[in-house]
């Protein structure tokens, strides 16, 4: 798919509110004082997130280390619950491969069981014991 890039000239933004979502955040990236950024908040409740966040981050620089530790953590668990599905699917595939081998060795002593093999040579092939063949 192929990307496109958009150039916002926010000097040539309509002033006269146009009743879309994007004016709104275009009136945002425009606002230069608090109550600008205050007044946009009020009408949507998508852009005073993105005002509150703005505010975290220009805040002084112990609260800013603060949110940067916080989101750092955040990071580090996805990464965690990431990792961990990440192993327990391969260990999911393992042990289904492991169940696949040996179904396919309980077929194969069947076949050999109905074709007349004798019970110590279907051990001998497949490994299990006289019992187990005997049940089959």
């Amino acid at each position: 798919m192929p990307e496109e890039v958009y150039t916002l000239e926010l000097s040539k933004v309509p002033t006269v509110n146009d009743g879309t979502a994007v004016w709104e955040w275009l009136q945002f990236l425009r606002a230069k004082q608090k109550e600008e950024f205050e007044m946009i908040a009020e009408r949507n409740p998508e852009i005073r997130k993105a005002v509150d966040t703005l505010y975290e981050l220009s805040a002084d620089e112990e609260v800013r280390a603060a949110y940067e530790m916080r989101q750092k953590a955040l990071r580090d668990k996805l990464t965690q619950i990431d990792d961990s599905y990440q192993e327990g699917l391969a260990k999911g595939k393992h042990e289904g491969r492991e169940e696949g081998r040996e179904e396919g060795k309980i077929e194969d002593a069947r076949k050999m069981k109905e074709l007349g093999f004798s019970v110590e040579n279907i051990c001998a092939v497949t490994g299990f014991p006289e019992e187990t063949i005997e049940k089959l």
